[in-house]
């Protein structure tokens, strides 16, 4: 019986796992209604600067910083506003995939099928291992949005890969074993 969250399938000898990203509910409500008064905020504030009449009125230098400064804040505001929108996003609707061809490991990491893709050799990916995630603590305050690394790693030349952040440890374990085998059989 499977009642895990990942999806394990095989689809002409591919080996195909799709794990959905790590769902803290609260997290993602608190995101939304954060998002939503920052963007509020964030239009009321570039309304009043940017539309204000006497907005380049003063173009002496210490007028110029006074006119610059809320415009460098607002692409500030702004950028706040995109990080916390893609990490909703992805709490929403992220997901990871790991494709087993006979040649090529595939590592995809996407949003509603945009994302990145990462193409490894096969022979060069190597030591599948489990090691759980930390526990949520200032240090670590991105795991309650999913961008901390994942529970299952592996290594692929010099570097070290993760995924499936968003399963549970006895699910992790599991597909090691699976990883672990799909590598032997070639």
């Amino acid at each position: 019986m499977n009642n895990g969250k990942a999806k394990i399938g095989r689809l002409m000898g591919d080996l195909y796992v799709k794990v959905p990203s790590e769902k803290n509910w609260l997290s993602l409500i608190f995101g939304l209604v954060w998002l939503g008064a920052w963007a509020y905020m964030g239009i009321q504030a570039s309304e009043a600067v940017l539309f204000s009449p006497d907005s380049m009125a003063n173009a002496s230098p210490e007028g110029l910083f006074l006119n610059i400064f809320p415009i460098i804040w607002i692409i500030l505001w702004t950028f706040g506003g995109l990080f916390i929108a893609f990490a909703l996003l992805w709490g929403f609707f992220g997901k990871e995939e790991l494709i087993f061809t006979q040649s090529r490991v595939t590592l995809k990491k996407n949003i509603l099928g945009f994302g990145i893709v990462k193409q490894m050799e096969r022979a060069q990916v190597k030591d599948f291992r489990f090691e759980p995630a930390r526990p949520q603590t200032t240090r670590n305050g991105f795991r309650a949005w999913g961008l901390v690394p994942g529970k299952v790693k592996f290594d692929y030349g010099m570097k070290t890969r993760s995924l499936a952040l968003g399963v549970d440890d006895a699910e992790a374990k599991y597909l090691v074993e699976l990883f672990d085998e799909e590598i032997r059989k070639h």
